[in-house]
């Protein structure tokens, strides 16, 4: 990512001016992405997540699954994130996995983004069928991923079925991701949806 940097100056020894700007610059921000939710991508140029736009937060019930499904999953996540020391005490990594399948456009993608909504979370996506992401890459990206965020791995069954033409250049390999998903050097608090 782009890393700008602005100097400022004012005549005189007062900074409160200037730190009065720096204020109001910060909570003019805040504001304006609170009821937002950040969509993270692989960076083009490097082994870390870039920022690909803000997104509209996506209410749970516009969600649409069998009775008590997405309330489950929901309260499975507040579990979750209430249970770091007890994690620590069992001595088991701090990490939450989940496999959503169904045909497209059933709403897989639409129930992590209201999910990470509803717990003001970020949302990270990494698709395996893309040629940009490699093995060293995925080490990288998910031992990189910025906090609050949820992980949404999509395409996951290209290591098990043949995929379209335009699909066919898959640069993980299987134990490279499995590595990367849950060896040593895997994100503590992590979630992940594999879809």
């Amino acid at each position: 990512s782009v890393v700008e940097k602005i100097t400022l100056w004012t005549p005189g020894r007062d900074k409160a001016p200037l730190e009065a700007l720096v204020q109001a610059a910060m909570e003019q921000r805040i504001a304006r992405e609170l009821d937002r939710i950040a969509i993270y991508v692989p960076s083009t140029h490097g082994d870390d997540w870039t920022r690909a736009r803000l997104g509209n937060n996506r209410k749970l019930d516009s969600v649409v699954l069998k009775a008590g499904q997405k309330e489950s999953i929901l309260a499975d996540l507040g579990r979750f994130f209430e249970s770091r020391e007890r994690y620590e005490a069992l001595g088991i990594p701090w990490r939450r996995g989940y496999l959503l399948h169904g045909p497209p456009g059933t709403g897989k993608t639409s129930l992590v983004t209201a999910l990470a909504s509803e717990l003001s979370l970020n949302v990270c996506v990494l698709s395996l069928a893309s040629p940009n992401v490699t093995d060293e890459k995925i080490g990288s990206l998910l031992s990189g991923v910025p906090r609050r965020s949820v992980i949404l791995i999509e395409d996951v069954d290209a290591f098990f079925t043949q995929r379209a033409k335009a699909d066919s250049q898959v640069r993980v390999s299987y134990s490279g991701f499995i590595n990367a998903l849950d060896g040593v050097a895997a994100h503590e608090g992590s979630v992940v949806f594999l879809t």
